[in-house]
Parts: structure tokens; C-alpha cells; sequence
């Protein structure tokens, strides 16, 4: 009985942070980029998983956040080139 217990837990353990790997990246694929994995067990693979895209997750805020920075400042060079030849 103690057997069975112990698979049944882990059985639990792995569907859970699978579930949460799998609802974390359907998230983060239709561009929720707020989106953390919160994984019950820090030891394992799935935590290796989880952290991996995490770390995908806010490098990809980062270079989004470079792109919109960078856009605005052409956009603003370019206003700038157009009003000096006007």
C-alpha cells in the first residue's frame, strides 16, 4: 500500500507539472509574455524546463522592449529628416 501511495504522489507530481509546463506555453505562444511557470518540485527536470523558459520568456520581453525602443527612435529620426526638409 505504501508503494502504490508513493507512485500515485509522483504520479500526481508529474501530470501537475506537466499541466502547468503545458498551460505556461500555450500562453506564452499566444503572446503572454507575463507568463511564469510555477512548478511544484524545484529538483528535477521540469523545474530544468520551467526555468529554461522562463529565462526564453523574459529574454524575449527584453528584446521586445529593445525593438519598441529602437522603432520609436528611427520613428523620431525620421520625423526629424522630414521636418528639416520641409
Amino acid at each position: 500500500a505504501t508503494i502504490w501511495a508513493m507512485l500515485n504522489h509522483l504520479k500526481h507530481m508529474m501530470t501537475s507539472n506537466f499541466d502547468q509546463l503545458i498551460g505556461s506555453t500555450v500562453a506564452i505562444s499566444m503572446g503572454d509574455l507575463t507568463r511564469k511557470v510555477h512548478l511544484d518540485d524545484e529538483n528535477d527536470e521540469f523545474a530544468d524546463l520551467g526555468n529554461a523558459i522562463n529565462k526564453m520568456t523574459s529574454s524575449l520581453r527584453e528584446l521586445i522592449r529593445d525593438i519598441k525602443q529602437k522603432s520609436s527612435t528611427v520613428a523620431n529620426a525620421s520625423e526629424s529628416l522630414w521636418m528639416t526638409s520641409s
